[in-house]
């Protein structure tokens, strides 16, 4: 078990790797991020009981100071204040994976002596001001073959804090499978400085060298099995703000962000109306839809160029942070000037998924070769996109009575309205008489299998054609 203690005059960070208890009594999840500004207290209420904190007094409340005091945005107010006495804070964590971050601001006082705390055989690392010359002090283990994780104490020369300074301390604590069992090290970080470096840390995971930045934590008995953080306890009179456990590195390099935002234009939709993705790495995507009646004519980046429509569009990553707009055109079908044949570009999106700049030309085009333009696919209710799907008589029999009867395929939308299916007659091929209409129907949504019975003809030899028109 994992436990931190803090105080202003001295201030400690235990990890304890053995059964303790501890006054907490709601356990936090660490994924990600815990943390506490105290914010959201009012001045002298206390938080006992409040986001998980708990304690063996109500003593412990927030209060506000003077901004001007603390490395803090201006909007700051209020801070953790542990009156004189014996008052402890614990909140308790979930473990989590074998890195933790422990990140907070805290006011410190050199301590007269070596505090009494530092001593305790239960303490695994602890971080206190020397009275005579202000400099951090660190309670940590040495590795040696003769006596593993031998607690010692050590002073970190280049660190001076003037008391009641406001400070901020990043600690990285990491646990190491060594066979069955493990051992905790950390290193530290004061106001987002440089790892420090001391002649009693390690250079790497190895404990090999000296010289770095690798601490081992005091009195860790080789054969412990739990190095996670798994309580936060402060203790003493003393000053905290803005306490963070996590397991995301806090000072690997933020990403860089780029946000796509969408221009609503009447006619359609455009989605999502927001989105915000790594520059570096992600691209994004955003979808047009048109109302009944439009059809997207074209897309445009603002700032940035038009592009042919589309169903969606892929945004790359620009990796820089930077804003993108994203708009469309939608345009009806009666006032659009590139109708050919009366085909509804609409129609040829919707229906065809055709997309393109040029509807005239793809009006004109035969799109799956069967002989038949997209204009005369639209006009006999078939699929351009189908080489297979054309209009054709499929049969011609005789009913019971003796009546001709003609079968067609179609597939039809009537959302863009056609005149119903004319079947005409001639009793020559070879010029004879003029074909003649004979008996009209009306067509049905979808795909469908027209059926029309004919009356009986006095000729001998006779002919009959399916004709689709738009007049």
């Amino acid at each position: 078990m994992t436990r931190f203690k803090l105080s202003c005059a001295v201030f400690c960070v235990l990890l304890i790797l053995m059964p303790i208890v501890c006054l907490g009594n709601v356990t936090n999840s660490i994924t990600d991020d815990k943390t506490s500004d105290f914010e959201i207290f009012a001045g002298s209420n206390t938080i006992i009981g409040a986001e998980g904190w708990y304690g063996d007094t109500n003593n412990v409340t927030a209060v506000t100071v003077n901004t001007n005091t603390l490395p803090l945005s201006a909007t700051k107010s209020e801070v953790l204040s542990l009156e004189a006495g014996a008052n402890i804070l614990t909140n308790l964590f979930d473990q989590t994976s074998t890195n933790t971050w422990i990140d907070m601001l805290v006011q410190m006082n050199p301590a007269s002596e070596t505090p009494a705390v530092i001593t305790n055989g239960a303490l695994q690392a602890g971080f206190w001001l020397d009275a005579g010359s202000s400099n951090m002090m660190v309670r940590h283990a040495i590795y040696d073959t003769t006596t593993p994780f031998a607690p010692t104490s050590s002073v970190i020369s280049d660190i001076v804090i003037p008391a009641g300074d406001w400070i901020r301390l990043s600690i990285k604590m990491e646990y190491e499978i060594l066979g069955v069992y493990g051992y905790t090290r950390f290193q530290m970080k004061i106001n987002g400085g440089s790892w420090i470096t001391n002649q009693n840390a390690y250079t790497d995971e190895t404990l090999t060298v000296k010289g770095g930045t690798y601490f081992i934590c005091g009195d860790a008995p080789p054969q412990s099995t739990k190095g996670h953080i798994t309580s936060l306890c402060l203790a003493g009179a003393g000053m905290f703000d803005d306490i963070r456990i996590t397991d995301v590195d806090i000072f690997s390099a933020p990403a860089t962000m780029y946000t796509v935002t969408v221009d609503i234009a009447a006619g359609g939709s455009i989605s999502p109306a927001l989105q915000t993705n790594n520059a570096d790495t992600e691209d994004s995507e955003v979808f047009f839809s048109a109302n009944n009646g439009f059809y997207i004519s074209s897309i445009f980046i603002v700032g940035g160029g038009s592009f042919a429509p589309a169903t969606n569009y892929t945004v790359s990553k620009p990796g820089i942070a930077t804003n993108i707009h994203i708009s469309a055109v939608f345009s009806t079908n009666e006032t659009d000037g590139s109708i050919s044949n009366n085909v509804p570009p609409e129609w040829m999106q919707k229906v065809a998924n055709i997309y393109t700049n040029d509807y005239t030309n793809a009006a004109a085009a035969d799109l799956d070769g069967d002989g038949y333009s997209t204009a005369d696919e639209f006009l006999m209710s078939s699929d351009p996109l189908d080489s297979d799907d054309f209009l054709r008589v499929s049969s011609v029999t005789l009913d019971g009575s003796g009546n001709p009867e003609i079968q067609w395929r179609s597939n039809y939308d009537t959302n863009y309205p056609l005149p119903a299916f004319e079947v005409q007659l001639s009793t020559n091929m070879t010029g004879g008489p003029a074909w003649s209409n004979i008996a009209f129907t009306n067509r049905v949504e979808g795909s469908h299998t027209n059926v029309v019975t004919l009356p009986v003809q006095a000729e001998t030899h006779y002919y009959y054609k399916v004709v689709a028109t738009n007049n």
